[in-house]
């Protein structure tokens, strides 16, 4: 995650990609296991999590960032 904001840049469509990896380094960092407690905070941290990665999978095919090169030729159209 460090590598590609330094090379690429943040990208707010992988916004929940990066929770996700926030989340899990914060699970094994503090030995917190993520699905403990009540059968009703099980499922609902299991969904939570499931819509949080099917949202950071989905969300940077259906809204890609376009890379438009520079206009090139002697007129200034599409320039400013």
């Amino acid at each position: 995650m460090l590598l590609h904001l330094l090379a690429e840049g943040c990208r707010w469509q992988l916004i929940p990609a990066y929770l996700i990896i926030l989340i899990a380094t914060w699970c094994l960092y503090k030995s917190y296991y993520f699905f403990k407690g009540s059968r009703f905070r099980k499922i609902a941290s299991g969904v939570f999590y499931v819509i949080l990665l099917a949202i950071g999978w989905a969300a940077p095919y259906a809204i890609p960032v376009f890379d438009l090169p520079t206009p090139t030729g002697t007129y200034s159209i599409g320039s400013q």
